[in-house]
């Protein structure tokens, strides 16, 4: 069970780090993003208005809405991400807890049922069969 613990808490630290870099990259993103806005706002001030000018304005907006909005929805995928495994995560952990219940009990009446059908073992533990 130790080795599991360890493996689950290194997980989670991993998960954790990933979780962590991933913000941080949306954050950057979106202030680039800002950035690029600003910066097609002040041409577009500046540029001549004639027909072509005006055309490549609305493109170049149309451009920044579009990665807005792709960045909006890679934000909102990654959030359901995580509420997800926040929610498998607590069922996991109420699971084990449970299993842990239950294994202490039988331990301690001298029963090892659930480690044979969790385990598929025929033989208790200790059992020299």
């Amino acid at each position: 069970m130790l080795v599991h613990r360890r493996v689950r808490s290194m997980l989670t630290w991993v998960f954790q780090e990933l979780t962590f870099i991933i913000k941080q990259d949306i954050a950057n993103i979106n202030r680039q993003i800002a950035a690029l806005q600003s910066y097609v706002k002040q041409r577009n001030a500046q540029a001549s208005k004639s027909s072509e000018g005006k055309q490549i304005d609305e493109h170049n907006h149309n451009v920044v809405m579009m990665l807005q909005s792709k960045l909006a929805n890679t934000s909102m995928s990654f959030k359901d991400v995580l509420e997800v495994r926040t929610q498998v995560s607590g069922q996991t952990t109420r699971q084990h807890l449970r299993l842990n219940v239950v294994l202490e009990h039988e331990r301690k009446q001298g029963s090892y049922r659930t480690v044979y059908v969790l385990y598929g073992s025929r033989n208790p533990p200790g059992s020299t069969k």
